[in-house]
């Protein structure tokens, strides 16, 4: 096992940019608090591609002072897939590294959310259960708080992307997207991140054709998302 070890998330993207794909690295220790760019917009910027289309789904493990549920949730939210509290403890790093590297459904070129063969949207699952509930299955409270964000957020997106429709603000257009696509991947929402994926690319070429075209099953997926993840939080209700 090699470690590389950069200063700040700028860097951090940098160095990722510059590696050759033979050496790619299997996985991503981040301090949240880095100067110059943060953990959290690290991450983000990682998950959108900025670092190499090969990086997107890498295990990025954030490590934190903060072990409020909130903080997780933040780590989660700007994409990271599982968290460190400190100070480190040798017990905690070797069982990440284990979970996340001795993983027997992990490749070396970590595997993406999405297959990488060409499925169409429709025939995508709409939410990846098992795969959900595997990243946060010690976390049932934040699992919950997860979903119940997602399903208050979902009409304003939904109303969000209505009013781009024959009236696009491409800033705009593709900021919307490219959160979306950052939501459902945390979700495991599979046919909503390959949706929300093409459309903030769609977004970002100016092409409207494409954008007009996606919008409509994009607001449809997340209205089937909304309504399997809420038929799981009713079924499974919140720790007390």
């Amino acid at each position: 096992m090699s470690i590389d070890i950069v200063s700040d998330g700028k860097e951090a993207l940098e160095v990722m940019k510059n590696t050759p794909l033979e050496h790619v690295y299997t996985l991503l220790l981040m301090d949240c608090q880095m100067p110059i760019m943060d953990g959290y917009e690290t991450s983000r910027n990682i998950r959108a591609g900025y670092a190499g289309d090969h990086y997107k789904n890498t295990p990025i493990i954030a490590m934190t002072a903060n072990a409020m549920s909130e903080d997780k949730e933040k780590c989660l939210t700007a994409g990271m897939s599982d968290y460190l509290s400190k100070p480190l403890q040798p017990e905690g790093i070797e069982s990440i590294l284990r979970k996340w590297l001795l993983n027997a459904s992990f490749k070396s070129e970590a595997s993406p959310l999405i297959p990488e063969t060409p499925d169409t949207p429709d025939a995508l699952q709409i939410w990846d259960k098992t795969s959900f509930l595997r990243r946060l299955k010690s976390l049932n409270d934040l699992q919950h708080s997860l979903i119940e964000l997602f399903l208050i957020e979902a009409p304003e997106k939904i109303d969000q992307l209505r009013q781009q429709q024959g009236d696009i603000h491409w800033s705009h257009m593709s900021h919307i997207a490219h959160v979306i696509k950052g939501v459902s991947a945390n979700l495991s929402g599979i046919q909503l991140n390959q949706l929300a994926t093409e459309l903030e690319t769609a977004a970002i070429a100016g092409n409207k054709e494409k954008v007009d075209t996606l919008i409509p099953p994009t607001i449809a997926a997340l209205q089937q998302l909304s309504l399997r993840l809420s038929q799981h939080n009713q079924e499974t209700p919140a720790p007390q």
